[in-house]
């Protein structure tokens, strides 16, 4: 289906191209007209953000085309050759190795007893793909001025491209000994097949038959396949989220399913080209005709500036309809004259972020400490940024003065299922005060500091709608800290998404507040939220207090962020369980009073082994008595009668069966075994009552569906699906 589509889009977008060439016949700057020419030039290929999930890089290579013009292939009835302005290019694109890593995020570490350094990273991620696209498609030559020309044109290529396997790899020291351990690992993956391409050129010629061109291009290329092997440890961590090492070296390899993406990406070409050709059928440059290239510019010139009907275009732009309006981070601060203590040399800023969670953030901090007001951080973090930033400058400072602001900007993250209602994907989407927080003032204190570690280990549904957090925090050293043992105060949660408070409940005693934090120890606490978690971040934010040999009593404002778990108790609720998703539904009048549907599915994450189709309600619109007449077999009435099919993924059709007690047709219950999942197509027929063949006779109605989907769990899902004809 997709490669079809491509093939109509190359069709269309090419009889497009010919159509307006043969509108608008051009002469070149010299007023001849131009034959064909030969391109050659450096590209560079940039893939789009859902590409490069498949671990694709952007690359650069080398490119080549020849245009050869209809003018080449046939004279006119005076001599001369007609039609110089459009014709075929023919082509072709190498790219090179792609250097660097995936820009995607390494998977956290195993945390694993007795391991004291641990790192995570790319292996054989260098010059890890090659590739070439080689077609050609109608062009389309432009003149403007006396050197430019503009060359829209439509290329049908095949698309070939050989990405080298990539692993990630932990290296860890443990008990004192290396140790590595391959987290995922990718093969060799070979992509190929069909790729359309609009390409707009504009080309200088600073002589007779040379000039230098610059192009753009956008890539519509085939599906490409990734299976990703993942090591996964045996059995479950301790209290402390730490694996032992035997339980990582006895874990097992699980291959994930098959994943597609379309590749898509712009490519972009710069170099020199060569004109050849040009002349008339005797073997002579035509006479330049200026006069006639000015009258038709101010002809076209008036065209433009005209309607069809004589009135004056309407050059006011419109708004797409779709344009949605975000919020824009704001800062918190309610610390007043209190100064904010760096946690190893980190500031936690307390903000909350825009409400489009695929915003990214760019951080500016200023020192205003003194009477000169200097830049002291700027720096962009991608989407999901918790306020953590580094502060080395205050290192060799006691205290010092900032102010802070962070700006939202257009963020990198491809809308899903799951996301789509909050990350919009219109490009006019814009953010409150252009993006751009409110700007607070900051006092920040190095001196009696207590470095800490603070993390939320996990987070566990209990049951339905309600989870359970584990988390822990250490103070790290005691220098300077006259009590031994700092509190705990102004405990609070909210979602990082909406930035609205979260209430918790069941804290675990140690998260009480004032309780004491001994130095040194991980402090273990829990606590209960109870309502809709799916899709939402969590914030805890809390004080703690201690005071420093002089002076008053000192805080910390600690914080972590985790993703929160969808917790149903209904199966058919949960989309890791199911996904059934209703699509395309269409419905036919049939000859003998007959109902055509056809119904469409997409069905995840699990095979379906079982299938049937129910019909349950039916109504028709009440017509003129000379309209009704008797069906041969009145039996058949609102039931499924002749073939009925289904196919997955675009495979054969699968007749279905008889779901009655004695398995013939007719039957209001339809049935089909399967193992199977992904798009699924229905095809029915449902016998109506007998009508009139009157022209004045119509018929309008509503029939309604029960679908029932067996997954291979033996758990099932319902659908409903009313259709009106």
């Amino acid at each position: 289906m997709k490669t079809l589509q491509k093939i109509l889009m190359f069709y269309i977008l090419s009889s497009s191209c010919i159509l307006q060439a043969q509108v608008n016949q051009k002469k070149g700057w010299d007023g001849v007209v131009k034959g064909g020419s030969f391109s050659l030039g450096y590209n560079n290929t940039m893939v789009n953000s859902a590409t490069k999930e498949a671990y694709v890089l952007n690359s650069s290579g080398v490119s080549g085309d020849v245009f050869i013009p209809f003018s080449l292939f046939r004279k006119g009835w005076d001599g001369t050759v007609k039609g110089g302005n459009f014709g075929f290019n023919l082509g072709s694109t190498y790219n090179f190795g792609a250097g660097g890593e995936p820009d995607i995020l390494l998977p956290a570490p195993f945390n694993i007893i007795g391991q004291t350094a641990s790192e995570v990273s790319y292996r054989n991620s260098t010059s890890q793909q090659t590739g070439f696209r080689l077609g050609g498609g109608p062009q389309v030559n432009f003149n403007f001025s006396e050197r430019f020309i503009f060359s829209p044109m439509v290329l049908a290529e095949y698309f070939s491209m050989t990405q080298n396997e990539l692993s990630a790899i932990q290296t860890s020291e443990i008990n004192g000994k290396p140790k590595e351990y391959t987290l995922w690992s990718l093969p060799e993956t070979k992509t190929s097949g069909l790729a359309i391409t609009p390409k707009i050129r504009l080309q200088y010629l600073f002589a007779k038959n040379f000039g230098v061109f610059a192009d753009g291009a956008y890539i519509f290329g085939p599906k490409i396949n990734t299976q990703v092997t993942t090591l996964v440890p045996f059995g479950k961590t301790n209290q402390e989220g730490q694996y032992e090492q035997q339980q990582v070296d006895l874990g097992t390899k699980v291959t994930d399913d098959v994943k597609q993406t379309s590749y898509n990406a712009f490519s972009a070409s710069v170099g020199l080209s060569y004109s050849f050709g040009g002349k008339n059928g005797s073997g002579e440059n035509p006479t330049p005709a200026k006069a006639n290239i000015n009258r038709s510019r101010s002809n076209i010139k008036q065209q433009i500036s005209t309607n069809n009907d004589g009135s004056k275009e309407d050059k006011k732009e419109t708004q797409d309809k779709k344009c949605k309006t975000y919020t824009a981070p704001k800062l918190l601060n309610d610390y007043g004259d209190e100064a904010i203590h760096l946690n190893k040399g980190k500031l936690n800023i307390p903000f909350i972020p825009s409400n489009n969670i695929a915003a990214e953030y760019k951080v500016k901090v200023w020192d205003i400490s003194s009477e000169k007001k200097n830049i002291i951080h700027e720096k962009v973090y991608p989407a999901g940024f918790n306020g953590s930033i580094s502060l080395e400058e205050f290192k060799k400072k006691e205290e010092g003065t900032v102010e802070i602001q962070i700006q939202v900007m257009e963020g990198k993250m491809k809308p899903s299922k799951n996301n789509k209602e909050i990350i919009q994907n219109s490009t006019c989407a814009t953010f409150e005060n252009g993006g751009f927080s409110n700007i607070e003032t900051y006092r920040i204190s190095t001196s009696c500091a207590a470095d800490y570690q603070f993390v939320i280990d996990s987070a566990v549904c209990v049951k339905d709608k309600k989870v359970k957090v584990y988390a822990k925090i250490k103070f790290l050293n005691p220098n300077g800290i006259a009590t031994p043992n700092p509190t705990m105060s102004n405990v609070t949660f909210k979602d990082n998404v909406t930035g609205l408070p979260i209430t918790a409940s069941s804290f675990s005693t140690s998260l009480s507040p004032l309780s004491l934090m001994p130095i040194g120890t991980f402090i273990p606490f829990n606590f209960e939220l109870e309502g809709e978690t799916c899709d939402k971040e969590l914030r805890i934010t809390y004080d703690v207090n201690w005071m420093c040999p002089t002076g008053p009593q000192h805080i910390i404002a600690c914080q972590d962020t985790i993703k929160l778990p969808c917790c149903y108790c209904n199966y058919c609720d949960d989309t890791r369980n199911s996904n059934i998703q209703e699509l395309t539904k269409t419905t036919t009048l049939l000859p003998g009073d007959n109902l055509g549907i056809s119904q469409q599915f997409s069905i995840n994450p699990k095979n379906i082994s079982k299938i049937e189709a129910e019909v349950v309600y039916m109504h028709e619109n009440e017509m003129d008595a000379a309209c009704k007449v008797c069906r041969e077999n009145e039996n058949e009435v609102y039931t499924f009668i002749n073939a009925n099919n289904l196919s997955w993924n675009s495979g054969p059709g699968i007749n279905a069966g008889a779901g009655n007690m004695s398995g013939v047709f007719p039957s209001k219950i339809l049935s089909w075994s399967s193992n199977n999942k992904g798009n699924l197509q229905l095809n029915l027929t449902v016998a109506l009552p007998g009508t009139s063949t009157l022209s004045c006779c119509e018929r309008h109605g509503e029939i309604c569906i029960r679908y029932k989907f067996t997954d291979i769990e033996c758990k099932v899902c319902e659908r409903l699906v009313c259709y009106t004809y």
